[in-house]
């Protein structure tokens, strides 16, 4: 949703033969699907590692890893290290993907646990359409406060990808 800002196209588009700003298709495509292929390492990575360390501290991994991307996104100088924190982003949300939902399950009653992994990814829906309010709102934004205010929404895991 971030490529029909304008002040996330001046920064990190290109300049059109009409004087606007627009990020190519691969780039897009790029961007797009960094997460996604990073949330699929994630959920490798975050079942092994839940073997290794135990779920507790896999979801404290990523809750500290997550944050420092977000860094990296958030102060991103060009589009290519861009789609590199969007990669590693995908990491800690492919783990939280998974190893909240089995860590759920373990801990909880089993008359609770349909209501917990329901609220997991009732959770995740949440974060979404919040992420979707908040790109409304800095939509008129001119300057590169309209990408990163959204970028640091995302310190939180359960506010969702933007």
């Amino acid at each position: 949703a971030l490529f029909a800002q304008p002040a996330f196209q001046k920064a990190y588009g290109n300049v059109q033969q009409n004087g606007s700003y627009q990020i190519s298709a691969p780039w897009q495509a790029g961007l797009n699907n960094g997460s996604n292929v990073g949330q699929l390492l994630g959920l490798v990575i975050g079942d092994s590692l839940s073997e290794w360390l135990g779920f507790r501290k896999t979801i404290m991994t990523g809750l500290v890893v997550a944050p420092c991307i977000v860094f990296m996104q958030f102060f991103a100088p060009s589009i290519g290290v861009l789609q590199a924190a969007q990669v590693l982003l995908g990491l800690p949300l492919g783990m939280f993907n998974t190893v909240v939902t089995v860590y759920a399950l373990e801990v909880m009653p089993v008359c609770l646990r349909s209501y917990l992994t329901s609220y997991n990814n009732m959770c995740w829906d949440f974060g979404q359409l919040i992420a979707s309010g908040v790109l409304r709102g800095v939509l008129n934004f001119e300057n590169s406060w309209a990408y990163r205010v959204p970028f640091s929404g995302q310190i939180d895991p359960r506010c969702g990808a933007v």
